[in-house]
């Protein structure tokens, strides 16, 4: 009878690692499906930035420095190694952008429609950027708390489950 109570005991304990398991790498699936949206959208808007540049740089003078900075902290916004990463990158871009368009604007062809376009298009990449990292976050928080709480916590550490970083924008990236 003691075998039977062992062995049902033993049964138990394996199914229940078993699904733990399974809920584990299913958040870990949705944390990195949420990260590759939200890289899609900065990917966009790294685009988006270079091509305000572009059409910047055709029509008149920029001020050189101003425009070398945007392109310097694009190149490095794109070469990110993860989340908390990509917001310190993306947090230099905002600034440098802000300081390009907050530059001296006469003889600019930022009024031209093509300019007009891609600001816009860049300020629709903005919002779906930060519905893109509260999504993202939420899931990373998620699959957080799972492999932090007992009991999810005892067979993510046999697992090797790591936790996920979170993607935090600056006040500046806002």
């Amino acid at each position: 009878m003691s075998v039977l109570v062992t062995v049902g005991a033993l049964v138990l304990i394996a199914l229940w690692a078993m699904a733990s398991y399974r809920k584990l790498v299913g958040l870990r699936t949705a944390v990195t499906k949420g990260w590759r949206q939200l890289d899609a959208q900065l990917k966009r808007r790294h685009d988006l930035v270079l091509d305000l540049v572009n059409a910047a740089q055709n029509g008149a003078e920029v001020e050189s420095v101003t425009r070398e900075a945007v392109i310097a902290a694009r190149n490095r916004a794109i070469s990110v190694t993860g989340p908390a990463d990509a917001g310190r990158k993306e947090a230099e871009l905002s600034k440098a952008l802000a300081d390009f368009l907050g530059a001296p604007q006469s003889g600019w062809p930022l009024a031209a429609d093509r300019a007009r376009a891609i600001q816009e298009d860049l300020a629709s990449a903005e919002n779906r950027i930060d519905v893109a990292r509260q999504s993202y976050n939420k899931l990373a928080a998620t699959y957080n708390a799972a492999t932090d709480a007992i009991p999810g916590n005892i067979v993510a550490g046999f697992a090797g489950f790591r936790p996920a970083e979170l993607f935090q924008a600056t006040t500046a990236a806002r």
